[in-house]
């Protein structure tokens, strides 16, 4: 921290004002600057979103934030401990349709960023539901060990936007019974468990949720 004195200020002052400007004074009389390393860091962006959407319309897939981290510049004790920098809020309410658009970074006066704004994209569709049969898998079962599991297919009800409806097919989600639940458990039912689904589909329900099994 650095002390300096008005006192002299004052003088410079007056010489640059010349004598048709008189200078009673300079308040306060002592002022003191910190001064601090200058740090530059690439920190993550975190959005600050309130967004709700029509009747009978879903995400297709997670947004987007571009870039998703930004250069930040300014002192040691402000940049060194920051985990992220928000956007300014963005609210947008009944959407019916994709978004895109830039946002500000929430900087302040202390802090430089580059860039200083992001963009946020958002695919929307309307959805229709649907049902498909796809097979379950047995994972975690150690050899020499066979699971036999009844029914081998479950059903699965869900969501799916219109636009990608025709890239469906069981291949698109991975469903499973996970072999180590049944050593806490004396059951002969285990849980039916969806370990992938596309982003574009939403709201699954597995038929039948649990199923039985044999070991051989």
């Amino acid at each position: 921290i650095y002390k300096f004195s008005t006192k002299d200020l004052k003088t410079r002052i007056q010489q640059l004002a010349g004598s048709a400007v008189q200078i009673s004074g300079i308040w306060p009389d002592t002022f003191y600057l910190a001064v601090a390393p200058v740090v530059v860091r690439r920190i993550a962006v975190k959005p600050e979103l309130r967004v709700t959407l029509a009747r009978q319309y879903m995400f297709c897939r997670p947004f987007t934030c571009i870039p998703d981290t930004v250069t930040v510049t300014g002192a040691s004790s402000m940049v060194d401990t920051m985990q992220y920098i928000a956007t300014r809020p963005v609210t947008l309410s009944g959407l019916k349709k994709s978004y895109s658009g830039k946002v500000q970074l929430q900087t302040g006066t202390m802090i430089k960023c580059q860039p200083e704004q992001v963009q946020i994209n958002m695919e929307i569709d309307k959805f229709t539901e649907t049902s498909m049969r796809v097979p379950v898998k047995v994972v975690n079962l150690p050899p020499p060990l066979r699971m036999k599991i009844f029914p081998a297919e479950v059903t699965l009800n869900f969501r799916v936007c219109l636009n990608h409806y025709k890239e469906l097919s069981p291949e698109s989600f991975t469903v499973a019974v996970d072999y180590r639940e049944h050593l806490s458990d004396t059951t002969t039912l285990l849980p039916v468990h969806v370990l992938q689904k596309p982003d574009f589909t939403g709201n699954i329900l597995v038929s039948p949720s649990e199923i039985e099994f044999i070991l051989e």
